[in-house]
């Protein structure tokens, strides 16, 4: 397990403290993605291809953003296979639905249904597929390019 029981802050530990809206003295280093307490993840987080990168420049936020993503190995490529394999496979998917939509090919509803569910709040790696999607609108070209790497990173994993 990654987290076990322990929580990075960069302030003092208030042990006593019942109430985290309350203990904004810690200053918590990981981000809280449940509810609205903490700011949105995808203000410090975003993915480039499969990778992870800070967003902020603001310092603490920053800082924030590369705890988070050093402490969970969320840009680990062996401990955790699975995870990059798994957005590996969201950015060659929604590549096939922008690029079937873009050139107006197979059924618009469906795929912009597929599109919608992917982009969705609740869909598995929804930061990661989002920014694959705002990627690809920006520059087709380099999301071309980041499907290719992504294909290329799959058929170089072992199973």
């Amino acid at each position: 397990m990654l987290k076990n029981d322990y929580f990075p802050i960069a302030g003092n530990y208030d042990f006593a403290g019942l109430r985290p809206e309350k203990m904004g003295h810690e200053k918590p280093l990981l981000l809280y993605p449940i509810g609205s307490f903490d700011k949105d993840p995808e203000t410090l987080i975003e993915f480039f291809g499969v990778s992870p990168r800070p967003v902020s420049t603001k310092p603490h936020d920053r800082h924030r953003a590369l705890v988070t993503i050093e402490f969970f190995k969320l840009d680990d490529v062996i401990g955790r296979k699975n995870l990059i394999k798994e957005r590996a496979n969201i950015i060659i998917g929604l590549y096939v639905v922008l690029e079937s939509l873009n050139g107006n090919r197979g059924d618009t509803k469906r795929l912009q249904r597929t599109l919608t569910s992917a982009l969705g709040s609740h869909a598995p790696h929804a930061n990661c597929a989002r920014s694959f999607h705002r990627l690809y609108v920006k520059d087709r070209a380099k999301g071309q390019q980041i499907y290719e790497a992504a294909s290329d990173l799959l058929d170089s994993m072992s199973p």
